[in-house]
């Protein structure tokens, strides 16, 4: 009698944690938009969609590690209807509703299906809870910073805000960037505040904005240097030429390049330059990357050691060849000598390792370790080197 109280028991406990596993995290209701409205109208909750496709790697991690926190979970079961959506099946139409064309779209909708928040890309904990606190909260959603800046009531940073949110549901803010500073005058254009506007939000080089930023750049250099501006400048016109080689857009790429040598930029050729590396990086053709890369350095990085030690580094990356290494090793050393950071120290600890040269290596690294540390950077790397 015991012993079958015994394994009652245990299978009791056992079936208690299974059920438990099972029913943690965010519960998804089998229901259709409409549906799920009318029970949000019921329950005086909003709606979540989780909008996926098939074949994206993210929508999978999330639905079977983010979404399984209790924590999460609880949150969510008791502000939410939360619901599944396949945005190129069953929920094509809301993806077309509601402009999803970055997954998985993450949407929070009221019972009347207006958006309240939103965003898109694969999100971890706790932000996933955080971005559900905002979605309950008037004063941080979505929502409220569209409105405010429609309305011509946004601040600054309430218009940055706005700005980065949009960007990251996957839909373009540069229209609406372009038309604020289309409204700024020419005496507090260079502002901090302005200044961030343009460096976390400019991501379009054929935009007004662009050309207003070029004729400019001495003052922006005056104020913030002409290593950050420069650096702005590289950032905007390479991810937009680099997205046209990812669809093997010659045109557009040739065209971008034209833009840029026609702009009356003192850095075109870099740019172009520049641009055609990341080409043979996103190919895979590391030989022609290296061939390329002493004429870029010798052109356009006298003075710019940032790019120099990036360069040095992806082509220490790719060949173990001595004598490359050997010169990727003075491209490093030159990089420390216009800029002693942690991470040109890195990149030459690196390739005086990859030489067999342990003893130089183990200084730099030591060096680069206290300057990592006095600039709170995490340094864990550096223990392969050390």
């Amino acid at each position: 009698m015991k012993k079958i109280i015994l394994i009652y028991s245990v299978f009791f406990f056992v079936f208690s944690n299974i059920n438990a596993q099972t029913t943690a995290g965010i519960k998804f209701e089998h229901l259709t938009l409409n549906e799920a409205l009318v029970l949000a109208k019921k329950d005086h909750k909003m709606v979540f969609i989780h909008g996926f496709a098939d074949w994206c790697p993210h929508c999978k991690t999330m639905a079977e590690t983010v979404y399984m926190d209790a924590e999460l979970g609880n949150f969510f079961n008791s502000n939410f209807v939360c619901i599944k959506l396949d945005m190129e099946k069953e929920g094509r139409e809301v993806g077309k509703k509601y402009l999803v064309n970055k997954y998985p779209g993450l949407l929070f909708l009221d019972a009347d299906g207006s958006i309240a928040h939103r965003t898109s890309g694969e999100q971890k904990l706790p932000a996933m809870l955080q971005l559900g606190k905002e979605a309950i909260d008037p004063a941080r959603q979505y929502r409220t910073f569209e409105n405010k800046f429609n309305s011509g009531l946004a601040s600054t940073d309430e218009s940055r805000r706005f700005f980065i949110m949009k960007e990251r549901t996957g839909i373009s803010a540069q229209k609406d960037l372009n038309n604020y500073f289309s409204r700024v005058s020419a005496d507090s254009l260079t502002k901090y505040d302005n200044w961030r506007l343009i460096w976390d939000v400019m991501l379009d080089p054929t935009m007004p904005l662009m050309k207003t930023f070029i004729t400019n750049k001495q003052a922006f250099e005056e104020k913030y240097s002409k290593d950050s501006v420069n650096m702005k400048l590289i950032s905007v016109y390479n991810s937009f030429m680099l997205k046209a080689a990812q669809q093997l857009d010659t045109v557009q790429y040739q065209r971008l390049k034209s833009h840029a040598r026609n702009s009356g930029l003192d850095i075109a050729e870099k740019i172009c330059a520049f641009a055609d590396l990341n080409v043979f990086k996103l190919k895979g053709d590391y030989a022609a990357y290296a061939s390329a890369a002493p004429a870029f350095i010798e052109k356009h990085c006298k003075d710019d050691g940032r790019k120099m030690s990036d360069v040095a580094k992806e082509v220490a990356d790719h060949t173990n060849d001595k004598q490359l290494l050997e010169m990727t090793e003075q491209w490093a050393k030159q990089a420390i000598k216009l800029m002693d950071i942690f991470r040109h120290d890195y990149n030459l600890a690196y390739i005086q390792q990859k030489l067999g040269k342990k003893a130089d290596a183990q200084k730099t690294a030591k060096h680069a370790l206290e300057l990592g540390q006095k600039a709170g950077i995490d340094t864990k790397l550096l223990v392969l080197l050390m």
